[in-house]
C-alpha cells in the first residue's frame, strides 16, 4: 500500500506543479481561517474579494475581465493567497459560509461590491480596490503599486521603533497614513502607542481617528435599523454608545448626528431641533456643527412655507 501511495505521489507531483493553462483559474479559498493560516505559513499577502457573483454587474465584470483570466491567475496565485467571499442572492451557500462571510464583511467595513482588500501575511489590511478596467495586466500593475503602501508602512514602523515621545508618534502616524481609514481598527495597538507618546494630540491624529471610528461603528448599527424604520431603537443605541465610549467634542457631535437624523425620520420636529442645538452648542464651526445648523435652517424654512 505504501509503495502504491508513493508511486501515485510521484506520478501526480509533476502534474500538480505544472503552470496554469490558458483559461484555467487559480484556487480561490472560501474558508478564511484556512486561508489565513496558509498566508502566514507561506509568507504571502492575502487578496480578499468580496463578491456579489450572481447579481452585482461590476463583480461579474471584474471576474470575467480579470479574475477568471489565466494571465491574472498564474501571476496572482504566486504572490497572494486568493480568497473569495461571496454574497449571492440566487445561489445558495452553506450556512457556515453565509455566517463567516457576514462576519468578515462587518469586520472589514465592506459596504459595496466588488471590494478587494489586500492584507499582509498577519491579516492586516493595507489597501483596497474595486473594479478597474483594462484587463488582468493593468489590474496586476495596480496591485503592485498598492504593495508599495505596505513597504512605506513597514519602513515607517521600523523607524518608529527607535524613537520616543512626539517623534515616535509622528513616525507611527506616517505609517498609518498609508492605511485605508476603514481599516485602522486593525492597528489599535499602534494607535494606542501614538496616544501614549503624544497625549496632548498635537497633530490631531487621535481625535480624527476617534471621529472616524465613531462614524464607522455607528453606521454599521444605523443601517439595518434605519432600513427597518426602527428610529427610536437607533436613538437608544446611539445614546448607549455615547455613554459606553465617553465621547467628547467632535466625536460626540458625530454620534449625535445619527440621533438628529433618526428624530427627523421619525418626524419629531421638536426633538430634531433640540438635538441640532445641542450639536451646535459644542462647536458651531466644525463639520457636524455646520451640518446641524444647515439641518435646522432647512426645517425652519419648510415650516415657514407651510
Amino acid at each position: 500500500m505504501i509503495r502504491i501511495t508513493r508511486h501515485l505521489a510521484a506520478t501526480l507531483l509533476p502534474i500538480l506543479c505544472l503552470p496554469l493553462q490558458a483559461g484555467e483559474e487559480a484556487v480561490w479559498h472560501t474558508d478564511f481561517a484556512a486561508a489565513e493560516k496558509k498566508a502566514a505559513k507561506e509568507n504571502k499577502d492575502l487578496l480578499i474579494h468580496f463578491a456579489g457573483s450572481d447579481w452585482c454587474g461590476w463583480s461579474m465584470k471584474l471576474g470575467k475581465e480579470v479574475f477568471h483570466q489565466a494571465a491574472f491567475s498564474e501571476k496572482a496565485s504566486k504572490e497572494y493567497i486568493l480568497v473569495r467571499l461571496d454574497f449571492p442572492r440566487r445561489k445558495a451557500l452553506a450556512p457556515e459560509l453565509v455566517q463567516q462571510n457576514a462576519v468578515l464583511k462587518k469586520k472589514y467595513n465592506v459596504t459595496s461590491h466588488p471590494t478587494v482588500i489586500l492584507c499582509d501575511p498577519a491579516g492586516r489590511p493595507y489597501a483596497r480596490i474595486g473594479y478597474k478596467a483594462g484587463g488582468p495586466e493593468k489590474y496586476l500593475t495596480h496591485l503592485e503599486k498598492l504593495k508599495t503602501r505596505k513597504a512605506e508602512r513597514d519602513t515607517a514602523f521600523a523607524l518608529a521603533e527607535g524613537l520616543e515621545g512626539k517623534e515616535k508618534a509622528r513616525a507611527l502616524e506616517k505609517a498609518l497614513a498609508s492605511v485605508p481609514r476603514t481599516s485602522l481598527s486593525y492597528y489599535e495597538q499602534e494607535i494606542a502607542t501614538v496616544h501614549a507618546a503624544d497625549p496632548d494630540d498635537v497633530s490631531g491624529f487621535y481625535n480624527r481617528y476617534l471621529i472616524q471610528k465613531t462614524a464607522l461603528e455607528l453606521r454599521r448599527i444605523a443601517m439595518p435599523l434605519t432600513i427597518k424604520g426602527k428610529h427610536q431603537e437607533l436613538i437608544q443605541e446611539v445614546e448607549k454608545y455615547i455613554l459606553e465610549h465617553k465621547l467628547e467634542g467632535e466625536a460626540l457631535q458625530t454620534a449625535m448626528l445619527f440621533k438628529l437624523t433618526s428624530h427627523y425620520l421619525s418626524k419629531n420636529q421638536a426633538a430634531t431641533l433640540k438635538c441640532a442645538d445641542e450639536i451646535i452648542a459644542i462647536n458651531d464651526i466644525n463639520t457636524p456643527g455646520r451640518y446641524a445648523a444647515m439641518f435646522k435652517k432647512r426645517i425652519k424654512n419648510r415650516s415657514i412655507k407651510k
